[in-house]
């Protein structure tokens, strides 16, 4: 499980870019006089309009200060991270709610303290706020655009995280009913899997639990370069082989090192063999 947001991401060029793409988009739009209803032909033929309006003065001009305002705004929420406490994957929707507030928080001080410092920069060098190449005017509506790319794009990273933790518990810990209720049991605490008429049962540290997964829907979330499908009805966890033999009518006896014997089938002893020679080949 991740328990700690990274935020390095923040200095990735791909997410700067994205940033300052999706910054400068109205300005793109407005630029290149798009119509969206417009068929493909009317873009098609406006293209000398459109390459005008990149190359126009209001479109370079805010291009200039946009980089530098999302690379000035990541680096200042970086820093805040830590005094916001923000780097702990919320858990509650009450968490989620302080982490969103915090987030809002973090974003406007790093805008307003670029805003101030480019102000204060672009003053103390004269610059003219009509200068055809730097606008310096920093209005409100520039702001709340910063505030929804940058929201959005921190916003993304979180979800992505809890949607890895989602995936990383599905693979890793499944639901059963032990002695004394309901339990997350983790996949690889588990001893052995076997059938037991209709029901399924996990081993693990001499309890048994009754869970709802069939074998063969296990075999698609467990390891299986660590368990073993030794027969119909057990998988075994490599780790508790102890030895085996060779038994009768071309059938094995496997013996755990939790004072259990099981049965191998001759087409399974291939595989056990393969996969405990490759343990003992990472362990040595």
């Amino acid at each position: 499980m991740i328990e700690r947001l990274d935020f390095n991401f923040l200095r990735n060029p791909i997410w700067i870019l994205t940033a300052f793409v999706a910054i400068l988009l109205p300005d793109f739009v407005v630029a290149c006089q798009f119509e969206f209803a417009g068929s493909l032909a009317f873009f098609a033929s406006d293209t000398l309009a459109c390459t005008n309006g990149l190359a126009s003065d209001i479109f370079i001009g805010h291009s200039v200060l946009s980089f530098f305002m999302v690379v000035v705004v990541f680096e200042i929420f970086r820093l805040l991270r830590k005094p916001l406490r923000l780097e702990k994957v919320p858990r509650t929707l009450r968490s989620f709610a302080g982490y969103e507030i915090k987030t809002v928080i973090g974003l406007v001080l790093g805008i307003l303290i670029y805003a101030v410092v480019t102000g204060f920069i672009l003053k103390a060098a004269e610059v003219d706020p009509t200068d055809n190449f730097i606008h310096s005017e920093f209005t409100w509506f520039e702001f709340n655009r910063a505030l929804i790319v940058g929201f959005v794009l921190i916003n993304s990273q979180l979800l992505y995280t809890v949607h890895l933790n989602k995936k990383r518990a599905f693979n890793t810990y499944i639901k059963a009913e032990g002695p004394f209720g309901m339990i997350s049991l983790e996949l690889d605490a588990v001893d052995w899997f076997e059938k037991e008429g209709r029901h399924y049962y996990a081993y693990a540290d001499g309890s048994k639990y009754k869970i709802s997964l069939h074998l063969q829907a296990l075999e698609k979330r467990l390891d299986m370069n660590k368990f073993i499908r030794i027969n119909r009805a057990v998988i075994i966890n490599s780790r508790i082989v102890q030895d085996y033999s060779h038994w009768e009518n071309e059938k094995y006896i496997l013996r755990s090192k939790k004072d259990r014997e099981f049965v191998v089938s001759r087409k399974r002893i291939k595989l056990l063999k393969e996969i405990l020679n490759s343990s003992d080949a990472l362990t040595s």
